[in-house]
C-alpha cells in the first residue's frame, strides 16, 4: 500500500506541474524545517526488532546558485520505536525486552528543479552523508520492574534520493513535500545493548547483549516542510 503511495505521489508531481508563475529563486538562501514518519524497508537494523511507530525532524540551510540548481547541509533525525515482542524466558521467569532505533545524519545535498520559474515545481533531490546510529533499550522485569539503556555506534556513510514538489505561497515562503529514500552502509555494525538478567535455578546470571548488522540498512521518509526565503534574485545580465 506504501509503495502504491509513492507512485501516486509521483504521477501527482508530473500533473501538478504544467503551469503557474513563479520566481527565479537564483541567488537566494532557503532556511527549512520539515518533518514527517517513515517507512521501513526489510533488513538492515529493523531486521530483527518489530517496529511499531516511527517519526522524523529535520533543518536544512541552503543556496539557489543556479536557474535548476541548488545545495546545502542538512540534519535529519528519525526515531523508530520498537514494540514489546521479544521474550527472554528461564525457569518461570520472563523478561520483556523493546529497542527502540534512532539515526541522526548530516549531509551535502543537491537539487534539481525541473520548473525553476513555476509557482509549483517538482524536483529530485539527494545527497550523502554520515549516519550517526542510536539505540534505547528497554527491560521490564515483572511485576513492576522497567531498566532502560542508551547507546551510540560509530557513524556510518551513507545516501539519499528523492522526489518532491514544493508551492511557492509568498516572495518569502514556500511549503513542500518529498519522499527520499535513505541507504545506509551498517554492514558489520555493533552497538552494545542492555543487559538481560536471566534465571537459572535460584540464582541468576546477566547475558550482555549486542546489536549486531549485517546487511544495509534503508528507510523511507514522508516529510512535509516549509521554508523561508532571504535574500534578493540574483541579476542576470542578458547578451545579445
Amino acid at each position: 500500500m506504501k509503495k502504491l503511495s509513492i507512485l501516486l505521489f509521483g504521477l501527482l508531481v508530473i500533473w501538478m506541474s504544467d503551469n503557474g508563475w513563479g520566481k527565479d529563486l537564483r541567488g537566494r538562501f532557503a532556511l527549512s524545517g520539515s518533518g514527517g514518519i517513515s517507512y521501513i524497508v526489510d533488513g538492515g537494523f529493523f531486521a530483527h526488532d518489530e517496529i511499531k511507530k516511527t517519526y522524523g525532524i529535520g533543518i536544512s540551510v541552503e543556496y539557489f546558485f543556479l536557474k535548476r540548481l541548488s545545495g546545502g547541509l542538512a540534519l535529519k533525525y528519525n526515531y523508530f520505536q520498537g514494540d514489546w515482542s521479544n521474550s527472554y524466558y528461564a525457569y518461570n521467569w520472563h523478561n520483556y525486552h523493546s529497542t527502540d532505533w534512532n539515526w541522526t545524519y548530516i549531509s551535502i545535498f543537491g537539487r534539481f528543479l525541473f520548473k525553476p520559474e513555476g509557482k509549483i515545481s517538482p524536483y529530485l533531490k539527494g545527497g550523502v552523508g554520515l549516519y550517526i546510529p542510536g539505540i534505547k533499550d528497554w527491560l521490564y522485569l515483572p511485576p513492576d520492574t522497567t531498566r532502560t539503556y542508551k547507546s551510540y555506534g560509530k557513524g556510518q556513510l551513507g545516501w539519499h534520493l528523492g522526489i518532491g514538489i514544493h508551492y511557492l505561497l509568498t516572495n518569502w515562503l514556500l511549503i513542500y513535500l518529498e519522499i527520499p529514500l535513505n541507504l545506509i552502509y551498517t554492514e558489520g555494525l555493533l552497538i552494545r545493548g542492555i543487559d538481560i538478567p536471566l534465571r537459572i535455578g535460584p540464582s541468576h546470571t546477566i547475558i550482555e547483549q549486542y546489536h549486531k548488522i549485517d546487511e544495509k540498512s534503508q528507510y523511507f521518509n514522508f516529510f512535509v516542510g516549509v521554508s523561508f526565503l532571504l535574500g534578493q534574485k540574483k541579476e542576470v545580465k542578458e547578451t545579445n
